[in-house]
């Protein structure tokens, strides 16, 4: 660059530089920021509002989520958190009110009408937990009285072996055992 280049382009700068200081030079310069802000706000507040319905459905969504888990398990203090419940209404260990009749919290009271609107669901649930109960004691009184049988034929082959020793039979005890075993199946336990 030229030096007379570089001296007039100093001069245009200073010129600017001190009309910064006069009236309407900023307004402009103003009214352009004004603008890009005003834009940009707007782009925003429109992200809000798009974005709102989705964000509200979300937190709705996993309040109820919380909301029912609570219900279900008698969780009085989460209810009373999300939903802003008055203590005395929705605790379960409150104190029956005197003059005021049958009192059931509102905690119990939810949790009876929930049952009652799906009796047959816990019912045939109930069922099916009782159903799988019975099977279990089935099975495991199956397998005691198998053991147990194998116990008496065992006693019974005791016995004999004694009889056998009693008689002076020269039979030895276990050969007995092992003979009396192999028709079980071959097992001793």
């Amino acid at each position: 660059m030229s030096g007379d280049k570089s001296f007039e382009l100093c001069r245009a700068l200073s010129n600017s530089l001190s009309k910064i200081g006069e009236r309407g030079v900023l307004e402009p310069l103003r009214d352009k920021l004004l603008e890009a802000l005003k834009e940009e706000f707007d782009a925003m507040e429109d992200q809000l509002r798009d974005d709102a319905g989705v964000n509200i459905a979300w937190h709705i969504q996993s309040q109820v989520t919380e909301v029912v888990e609570a219900i279900i398990a008698g969780n009085s203090a989460t209810l009373k958190r999300i939903l802003g419940l008055n203590s005395s209404l929705y605790d379960s260990r409150s104190h029956i009110r005197a003059g005021a009749g049958s009192y059931e919290p509102k905690a119990v009271e939810v949790r009876r009408k929930i049952v009652e609107a799906h009796a047959d669901l816990f019912v045939s649930e109930y069922i099916k937990d009782l159903e799988a109960i019975h099977e279990q004691h089935r099975i495991t009184m199956d397998q005691f009285h198998a053991r147990l049988r194998k116990a008496e034929r065992k006693a019974q082959i005791a016995a004999a072996a004694l009889w056998h020793i009693k008689e002076n039979k020269l039979v030895h005890p276990d050969q007995l055992i092992d003979e009396a075993l192999a028709e079980l199946g071959g097992s001793d336990g």
